[in-house]
């Protein structure tokens, strides 16, 4: 039986990969049905041999001994029976309300089986009664501690500035309106290996018909699973190789440290693969160290699909589990024994269960290509790989948590509290880690600080576990005391930078009385996105905007590097004529904001909806005629094009500019078109540090 999970999942990636193309092929669509109704029988087959007295008795007493470790796999099958209920009720929903042809028909025909299957799974769990705890299990009060953490989060989740699709924010967005969850093709947003994001999101986004809802709530349901697992993590860590049992409070103390963290918290209202794979990483870790491998590969498959990266890590991880796995075999038999090491590594199950993720996105890999969407390559370049260190392990205080890493080791040491049995768990941590730093110093892109994978909540959650275990014998109030300052430290730094050694060591601009790090040569953008800081500058330019709809103007916004998507970071439909891009922006006049599109760039315009979220009177929304210069950029020439726009509005002879920019690199150039204005007003708008000038004048 433990081998045929493996068919199952294998079955039904095929029966997938079937339906992506079954809108070709009526043989394609078949064969999709057949391999999703082999796999639901069976998955009834293994339900069968668990719970069913009369299908396949002689497994049946044997899987209902009460023997801890049989008794612990049936308890991962049956929470993966719940996962794969709730899975394909939500998959079952969102094909009902987003029906599209042939393709649809074998999904919701797959769906129905498995919901057939797994609700059978639910009854038959229900009347057995073979099932018996493997570990003391908690009371519900235990997890008041995690609860609160998660309401907490839920109201520091919301930000009056959450809906700001920019940057890469707002390509991730557009392609969130294409997402078939059919298709493994269309499931690859953006180019990316990231099936993970694209059905969540596809599936909520079917449900809502709303893909700017979708995408917020699929972000807090991976902030709620980093929390869980995080919080489920230390406290798996502490009981078992420290021998500390911590209260539901002092636990929810702990994670609140990852919980507030910008990284996680802090950039809950930004779009990206990356905050997937930072969130999904504490899930599978979990199960991978915990040796329940039925669900390490079910989260696994999960998070090697949030993005390519993602892939490193759980290689890595995996290869230092296996290593414990064999130095653990190795040291506990006879020496006659010990050859049978190669025997052992290839019979056991749970090696080819922790390999199939792998084989899994290789399948994928080979079917699709790598990464469309972008530059990369393997480059040794060694200021790429300082710049990579900075943003990994340095900023948002990733120095302090290496720092009480060290000094806890060592202080361990001397103290001779560090014991070699008690630190197995670092391994497949450790490894991981350094197998997805190396690959990112090494693969040479673009430089996002939200490319940080899982390093950041692995030096928390090695830093806290070292912490308290070195402290408690001493006394719990210094320990905690310490995850109180942290939290602190991690709550402030989501709204506003304060780490000094962060700005000391990084560029840095300043945005008013705030300064703001980037990661990358210009300003401003993805490369400045870590935390919740940047949300403030769509307030200060709706602000702006407000003031340029009321005066009637055409608004120019000065950019650094002669690219368009420094500053307003929303450039996608408009046209570049030499050193000016022009693009046409909206202004809704009733909740004063500015969207992108007048049509489906913003609202829940899904699967072809003509439905509008909440505006009823499209006549609402007021274009702006947006300019975006490069250096070499003049008034002369932004007027001379609107003199011969054809339709254009604010084409007459008494034209009016507003000028909006930014202090430091943006304020030269912004200076240098003022002076060819007839100025007849300036205004400063700050909020939350940023300062944003606005200078009006006319031709």
């Amino acid at each position: 039986m433990q081998y045929v999970g493996i068919v199952i999942l294998l079955i039904e990636y095929f029966a997938w990969a079937f339906m992506t193309i079954a809108y070709k092929s009526v043989a394609a669509a078949i064969a999709s049905v057949i391999c999703s109704v082999a796999g639901a029988l069976l998955w009834r087959g293994i339900l069968g041999m668990l719970y069913d007295n009369v299908l396949f008795i002689g497994l049946s007493k044997r899987m209902s001994t009460h023997n801890p470790l049989v008794t612990a796999k049936k308890e991962q099958i049956d929470r993966i029976n719940i996962a794969l209920l709730v899975f394909n009720s939500v998959l079952l929903l969102a094909q009902v309300r987003a029906f599209n042809g042939i393709q649809s028909i074998c999904m919701l025909i797959a769906n129905v089986i498995w919901m057939c299957v797994t609700v059978s799974g639910v009854i038959m769990r229900r009347r057995t009664k073979t099932v018996v705890p493997v570990i003391e299990k908690r009371r519900a009060r235990d997890y008041i501690g995690l609860i609160v953490l998660i309401v907490i989060a839920c109201l520091l989740t919301y930000d009056a500035n959450w809906r700001q699709f920019k940057w890469d924010g707002f390509l991730y967005y557009m392609s969130a309106h294409n997402i078939n969850v059919c298709s493994i093709s269309s499931t690859a947003i953006y180019g990316h290996i990231a099936q993970s994001f694209g059905v969540i999101v596809g599936s909520v986004a079917a449900i809502t018909h709303a893909v700017m809802w979708a995408l917020q709530l699929c972000n807090f349901f991976a902030l709620v699973i980093m929390i869980v697992y995080s919080y489920k993590m230390m406290q798996y860590l502490l009981e078992k190789y420290g021998n500390i049992r911590l209260t539901g409070w002092q636990l929810g103390l702990l994670s609140s440290v990852c919980a507030f963290s910008p990284f996680y918290l802090g950039m809950v209202n930004y779009y990206s693969l990356d905050y997937y794979l930072m969130c999904f990483a504490p899930m599978f870790v979990y199960y991978l160290l915990t040796n329940e491998w039925g669900l390490t590969c079910v989260a696994g498959c999960i998070f090697v699909f949030t993005k390519e990266p993602a892939v490193i890590f759980y290689a890595g991880c995996v290869l230092g589990q296996f290593i414990v796995e064999i130095v653990k075999y190795v040291h506990t038999k006879r020496n006659a024994e010990r050859k049978n090491v190669i025997v052992y590594a290839l019979t056991s199950a749970k090696n080819y269960y922790l390999a199939l993720p792998l084989i899994i996105w290789i399948l994928t890999y080979k079917l699709l290509g790598p990464w469309s969407a972008g530059d990369g390559g393997l480059v040794w370049d060694v200021d790429y790989v300082i710049e990579k260190l900075k943003c990994l392990y340095v900023l948002n205080f990733g120095w302090l948590f290496v720092v009480l890493i060290v000094l806890g080791i060592v202080c361990a040491i001397v103290k001779s509290r560090l014991h070699v049995a008690d630190c197995e768990w670092l391994v497949p941590i450790l490894l991981g880690t350094l197998c997805a730093t190396c690959f990112s110093c090494l693969f040479k892109t673009v430089n996002h600080p939200r490319y940080v994978d899982a390093v950041p909540w692995t030096l928390y959650i090695v830093a806290l576990v070292v912490v308290v275990r070195l402290l408690s014998p001493v006394s719990h109030h210094l320990w905690q005391g310490v995850a109180v300052i942290l939290a602190g430290l991690m709550l402030v730094s989501m709204y506003v930078t304060i780490d000094m050694v962060s700005l000391g060591v990084m560029d840095s601009v300043n945005v008013g009385t705030r300064r703001l790090i980037r990661t990358m040569e210009a300003p401003l953008g993805d490369g400045s996105i870590y935390n919740k800081q940047m949300l403030g500058l769509e307030h200060v330019m709706n602000e702006a905007f407000a003031e340029a709809v009321e005066n009637g103007s055409t608004v120019i916004m000065p950019n650094v590097g002669d690219s368009e998507y420094y500053f307003d970071g929303t450039a996608y439909y408009g046209v570049r004529v030499d050193d000016v891009y022009y693009q046409t922006e909206y202004w809704d006049d009733k909740k004063g904001v500015r969207h992108q599109a007048a049509t489906d760039a913003i609202q829940d315009y899904v699967y072809g909806s003509e439905k509008f979220d909440g505006y009823e009177d499209i006549t609402a929304y007021t274009p702006i005629q947006v300019c975006m210069t490069g250096k070499n950029a003049s008034m002369a020439q932004i007027d001379e094009y609107l003199k011969d726009c054809v339709n254009n509005a604010t084409a007459s002879e008494d034209r009016v500019y507003t000028i909006i920019y930014i202090n430091d690199d943006i304020q030269p150039q912004a200076k240098n078109l003022c002076d060819e204005l007839e100025v007849c007003g300036e205004t400063e708008y700050n909020y939350r540090g940023w300062t944003l000038h606005a200078v009006t004048g006319a031709m």
